[in-house]
């Protein structure tokens, strides 16, 4: 035919090489790497959550270590973490224990103050605590924002902040209201399947935050 050069196919737009000298249309879904087949995960598919929820995991720990290198562990506690701690033999006599507080804390407190008096092993547990509560705080924002990796990069900015640092290992209620009521929020925005899970979230979410402080959870 005039105009077509012998020996090679007619292209339609740029081409790429595949195995077995064929051309291929680039932009083909599926090719990916070329001759692999391999595909990059969709932003919300289930691998990517799964690999941005193993980035918020890390980013809480190290927020954890952080606060135990920043913030002495053998720093004594403070008159109302002592009310707190006091409901329990090892830090009694028991203190006063006012109207405005809530049995939240110690509840907290109690897998260790119980039987331990060391205020090491109770500021490790609470870091342990605080963590992990910062972890759930943000995990159900990974299916509401458009990008993911904003998740764990808000948690990093949040965790940062020297009070959050400073009371990570404190026996005190506004870190644990706060990733309540994120978590609550998150639940109650999310979308796609799992809509039970998504309301016993929003649920447990309400109910830590009324725990921790009522007023706050009733509001």
């Amino acid at each position: 035919m005039p105009g077509r050069t012998p020996g090679r196919a007619p292209t339609f737009g740029r081409t790429v090489p595949v195995p077995g000298g064929l051309l291929a249309p680039r932009g083909i879904r599926g090719l990916g790497a070329v001759g692999t087949g391999a595909t990059a995960a969709a932003p919300g598919s289930p691998s990517a959550l799964r690999r941005e929820a193993r980035k918020l995991a890390a980013v809480c720990a190290l927020l954890a270590l952080s606060a135990a290198v920043l913030v002495p562990l053998t720093l004594p506690l403070g008159w109302d973490e002592t009310v707190y701690a006091s409901r329990f033999p090892p830090y009694g006599p028991p203190t006063p224990f006012s109207a405005p507080r809530t049995r939240g804390v110690p509840l907290l407190l109690s897998p260790v103050a119980s039987w331990s008096d060391s205020v090491v092993l109770l500021r490790l547990w609470l870091l342990a605590l605080s963590s992990a509560a910062l972890y759930l705080g943000f995990r159900p924002w990974l299916r509401v924002v458009p990008r993911p990796s904003a998740v764990w990069v808000a948690a990093a900015l949040y965790g940062s902040l020297w009070t959050a640092l400073f009371y990570a290992g404190a026996a005190m209620p506004n870190h644990y209201t706060a990733m309540g009521a994120l978590a609550a929020a998150g639940c109650f925005a999310g979308r796609g399947p799992g809509r039970g899970a998504r309301y016993a979230g929003l649920a447990a979410g309400l109910a830590v935050a009324t725990l921790m402080r009522p007023n706050e959870g009733a509001a």
